[in-house]
């Protein structure tokens, strides 16, 4: 804030904490950085984002936590058909980039708005500019169903990545599962009823305002 600097103040949260982290310099800059970070944490306009592998039930989750808070809900795969005029299935036959090119557009588009609940594209970790943006609009969940539940009750033939087969489902699962941890702000683990997972995720939404520490460090000489 103000005139500050990146080597003056910065902060970091965990799941209970905001900790503020300003140089002895910068001390001046207190009441402006911690006003920020109240502004970024304690507003009920921040983004909800869902994300997770496909079939995990980022949508059906998304939908009902969206109407127990009375927000507005985006599928991002279907924002991203109806503004690029073409289904998925389309843009991936031109090829895989065409597509995750598209994603990044809507991923753009729907870091700019506010109070959503979104329930993105399972590849969204794939490229990090969409994991930056989404962070600096919102909380990032992650939807972490076991794989062997994916594959025995999700249509497969109608995702492309996955048309390959049940055993896509695997694949994708270990090659995005770090990605997906790394992203989170929190997990919510899929497992057991929708409403069972729903109250959890709803716990962690509305876990309530986490309490601001404030370190002021002094650089070395």
């Amino acid at each position: 804030p103000g005139t500050a600097t990146p080597e003056a103040w910065g902060w970091r949260h965990g799941r209970n904490y905001v900790e503020l982290i300003i140089v002895d310099e910068a001390e001046r800059l207190r009441p402006a950085a911690l006003e920020l970070l109240r502004d970024r944490y304690d507003r009920d306009d921040i983004a909800l984002i869902l994300i997770g592998m496909p079939g995990c039930g980022k949508s059906t989750l998304g939908r009902r936590l969206a109407g127990a808070l009375h927000r507005s809900f985006v599928d991002a795969d279907t924002y991203l058909e109806e503004k690029e005029g073409k289904s998925i299935p389309e843009l991936f036959a031109v090829s895989e980039d065409c597509f995750r090119d598209a994603e990044e557009r809507t991923i753009e588009a729907l870091a700019k708005r506010e109070s959503l609940v979104i329930a993105s594209g399972g590849g969204v970790v794939n490229r990090a500019v969409n994991i930056e943006r989404l962070k600096k609009t919102g909380t990032i969940y992650f939807i972490d169903r076991r794989p062997e539940d994916i594959a025995g009750d999700v249509e497969v033939s109608t995702r492309p990545l996955l048309a390959e087969g049940s055993a896509k489902v695997y694949t994708l699962y270990h090659e995005r599962i770090t990605l997906y941890r790394e992203a989170a702000d929190e997990i919510v683990v899929n497992e057991g009823s929708l409403e069972s997972v729903l109250k959890k995720l709803l716990a962690e939404v509305t876990d309530g305002v986490r309490p601001l520490l404030v370190k002021v460090y002094t650089p070395k000489r």
